[in-house]
């Protein structure tokens, strides 16, 4: 089963060098490692591939998506503990690590663009994808 996820920066990146950054990771490892150790589900071995892309729709880009391949049909309410996870990925981990390798200061105008996941309107809700 595939499942998308998107995802909005607070400013545009450079897609080629995000999508080299956000792929490096193997983020499967870290979200099985989590289902597992942490969060104790018994649903973790449906979990095959997760991964952030930004789309290519030119040079910069600002919105991106994660896709989630599983073995079998997640319930909601898995759905809801990866959506969880992910917010919680880009929020902490998986983010602050992208918001300093990303974001600009301009000493000219004193103002820091902060490539930061959008927490306003990121949901992370996965939806399933029709074959």
């Amino acid at each position: 089963m595939k499942y998308l996820t998107r995802f909005k920066l607070e400013v545009a990146v450079p897609v080629v060098e995000a999508n080299r950054y956000l792929q490096e990771p193997n983020m499967t490892e870290y979200l099985i490692s989590d289902l597992k150790d942490y969060r104790k589900v018994d649903w973790y071995e449906a979990i095959e591939f997760i991964q952030w892309s930004m789309y290519l729709t030119g040079q910069y880009s600002d919105k991106g998506y994660i896709l989630l391949v599983t073995n079998k049909e997640l319930t909601q309410a898995q759905l809801d503990v990866i959506s969880d996870w992910v917010s919680g990925q880009n929020s902490d981990g998986l983010g602050e690590g992208f918001e300093q390798h990303f974001s600009e200061y301009d000493e000219e105008s004193d103002y820091e663009e902060i490539a930061s996941f959008d927490w306003m309107t990121n949901k992370y809700k996965f939806h399933k994808l029709s074959r």
